[in-house]
């Protein structure tokens, strides 16, 4: 089903309902640009003002709901950093070589959290897997480059653990530190939303700790669930895009609103041009879209297959295109202000 399509069929059936009132329903939605187009077709359907409902994406709809803060990833990379060096004392790595690698263990941690998994056994399993791995078959000692990966993962248990607690203490942290939160919260039975009404819309991949929410607000009849599918997805085990709504509509129920079978029955056509460079394709598809109508301008996507692209394709997009909505994000080294951000961290790290 098209996101338009899936977005009016639920404005429907969020103003159909009635009760309660939308100003006491909170709906889950897959995007912040999801939430702006569902605003927008509440507007339309309902034809006067109305109050609108709470829109979250499904990690601020869980900080709402336990009252904890989403932190930025900036700030969480400077708070690990300490973390390590209280943690570790002289064992710690230097910070500018800690700060290299942070982000992926700060997303691991995230992952972690978000699946629910006990961090003792995590991390010792974690060790043990790593020691098996780069076992010598009897052959000699670990070599120095082994027995550092296995300190590292030791050292990654601890610092997970005080960050974990860190977070903790201050209300505040990453997604995975609030899904584990909301877990624990609703797990006591005690549990509540400051909503009569709660709508999951649009999920796809749910992390362990968010089906869990979820399930719980089903059973108690506080939520409602709708899924974006297609029957071409559902009927198919062999379709692997389709592989998380089969699970999910198998253990959470068919949703509120039917599989719409577009991917079947859409008529759709393909041109291909032959470009010379990257450049010329960008070129070319800013001059595509300068023709298109507003209309048809707010139901196109253009798909670039090389992150490279994107600063030369907004670069030949027309000054009067208006707003465009971006999902990738962009190396540094490829913007102008890697040159500075450099020359700040060697200062930093001299004094």
């Amino acid at each position: 089903m098209s996101e338009d399509l899936f977005l009016a069929g639920l404005a429907e059936r969020l103003l159909e309902h009635g009760a309660p009132p939308l100003e006491r329903t909170a709906v889950v939605l897959p995007s912040r640009r999801s939430a702006a187009r569902l605003r927008q077709w509440l507007g339309n359907k309902a034809g006067r003002a109305i109050w609108s409902p709470e829109l979250f994406t499904m990690d601020r709809f869980l900080a709402r709901t336990v009252s904890r803060k989403l932190l930025p990833e900036t700030d969480l990379l400077a708070r690990l950093a300490l973390t390590q060096l209280e943690v570790l004392g002289k064992d710690a790595f230097p910070v500018d070589e800690f700060l290299q690698w942070a982000p992926m263990l700060l997303r691991d941690m995230s992952e972690v959290d978000a699946h629910l998994l006990d961090l003792e056994t995590f991390y010792a399993d974690l060790t043990a897997l790593q020691g098996i791995e780069d076992w010598s078959l009897g052959l000699g000692a670990d070599s120095p480059g082994q027995q550092r990966l296995l300190r590292y993962w030791a050292k990654a248990g601890r610092i997970h653990r005080a960050f974990e607690q860190l977070q903790t203490n201050m209300q505040a942290g990453h997604a995975g530190h609030v899904s584990r939160a909301a877990v624990a919260h609703f797990a006591s039975g005690e549990g509540q939303v400051p909503w009569e009404r709660v709508w999951i819309a649009g999920a796809h991949a749910l992390t362990p700790a968010e089906q869990f929410v979820i399930a719980h607000l089903l059973k108690r009849g506080v939520a409602r669930a709708a899924w974006d599918t297609d029957p071409a997805l559902l009927n198919d085990p062999g379709q692997s895009a389709g592989y998380f709504l089969r699970k999910h509509l198998a253990e959470l129920g068919p949703g509120e609103i039917p599989p719409s079978d577009l991917l079947r029955t859409r008529h759709r056509s393909v041109v291909a041009r032959a470009l010379p460079d990257p450049t010329s394709m960008a070129l070319d598809a800013g001059r595509e879209l300068a023709a298109l109508s507003p209309t048809e301008r707010e139901g196109t996507t253009v798909v670039l297959a090389d992150p490279g692209l994107l600063l030369p394709f907004l670069r030949h997009l027309p000054a009067t295109l208006g707003q465009v909505n971006i999902t990738m994000s962009v190396p540094l080294r490829h913007l102008p202000i890697n040159g500075l951000v450099k020359s700040f961290h060697r200062v930093a790290v001299d004094l």
